[in-house]
């Protein structure tokens, strides 16, 4: 098998199993729908965290690049907008923690 063979082999193959996000350094990362499952949970995680005052984990990968893309296909810029405002929300608690009295 040609190396020709091989790229196009790969691009069916992501194309049927993984979403492409291209990133602002250049770099691309490609998604499973598994990826987006485990965001909501993180994402879960980190709100709870947040509620009560603990440390906050950091965000999943998939998290990341949605804030961090340069490109996003359409059906993902309304999810990048959703991982955006729950990051603000993160921040605030965190801040209304800080600045609650003791």
């Amino acid at each position: 098998m040609g190396l020709k063979d091989r790229v196009k082999r790969a691009e069916r193959h992501l194309k049927v199993n993984g979403t492409r996000i291209e990133l602002e350094d250049g770099s691309t990362l490609t998604v499973a729908d598994q990826d987006f499952i485990d965001r909501f949970g993180s994402n879960m995680e980190r709100l709870e965290a947040a509620y009560a005052g603990t440390p906050v984990p950091p965000p999943h990968p998939l998290a990341v690049a949605l804030l961090e893309a340069r490109y996003l296909p359409t059906r993902l810029e309304k999810m990048a907008e959703q991982q955006r405002l729950i990051e603000l929300q993160i921040d605030e608690m965190k801040q209304q923690r800080e600045e609650a009295p003791l």
